[in-house]
């Protein structure tokens, strides 16, 4: 479905039985000219063929500056993650889950500051969380879960005090567990990681800590111990 089509505004396409697979077929000549647009969603269908390529119609739409929703979540689309979307500065949903996405998670990703959900499940991310999302100031939702980050949690994630759900699980990460993730309201954490020695203030805090592939160490505080028992 496309909307207003001689100054576009929204393009929607999704939960189609197409058998259109080649993102190629794409107009893309006419939505590169398109700075007014607002939504782009691509989601729920069977684009992508899990090619290096696969994203390329992402930088068509670089002049978009007043994007505000990119959903092409649940396709199949291959690739690196394009850097290219960090220059969409008023986004507030960027969802790219369930797809054959690799690389790293751009360290530009702070420029998104106006992003409240931010979907990238479900790819073949690697490398680390990048420090510089602790700045994402209006995050509510961030789920970065099955994927293939490595390395540590970064404390400054704990500085988002907006969030209300965060999922981690089914990474590489490990050492400690910043304590600083005791500020959100729902956590789900599986890693090879270690509780902070510091007593987390969960007491109003609604934490789910993933068992799968868990190694958590260093439960050191009586408060610590009756959480993971009530999971």
């Amino acid at each position: 479905m496309i909307h207003n089509e001689n100054s576009l505004s929204i393009v929607v396409f999704c939960n189609s039985d197409s058998y259109l697979h080649d993102v190629s077929h794409y107009p893309q000549e006419k939505s590169c000219k398109q700075s007014n647009l607002v939504r782009f969603t691509l989601r729920s269908n069977s684009l992508g063929l899990g090619q290096p390529t696969d994203l390329d119609f992402v930088s068509c739409l670089a002049n978009a500056t007043f994007l505000n929703f990119l959903l092409i979540g649940k396709n199949n689309f291959g690739g690196i993650f394009p850097s290219v979307i960090c220059n969409f500065t008023r986004l507030s949903r960027l969802d790219l889950e369930t797809n054959k996405i690799a690389g790293q998670i751009p360290s530009c990703i702070h420029n998104l500051v106006g992003l409240q959900g931010l979907y990238l499940l479900g790819n073949k991310l690697s490398g680390v969380i990048p420090s510089g999302a602790g700045k994402l100031q209006n995050l509510l939702y961030l789920d970065i879960s099955a994927n293939q980050l490595s390395g540590r949690i970064p404390s400054s994630i704990g500085n988002l005090t907006h969030l209300t759900r965060v999922i981690l699980s089914e990474n590489n990460l490990e050492g400690h567990i910043p304590s600083t993730l005791g500020n959100l309201l729902g956590i789900a954490l599986s890693c090879s990681a270690e509780l902070p020695q510091e007593r987390l203030q969960m007491s109003e805090v609604a934490a789910k800590l993933s068992s799968i592939k868990n190694k958590l160490r260093g439960i050191r505080s009586l408060q610590q111990r009756q959480i993971l028992a009530g999971l």
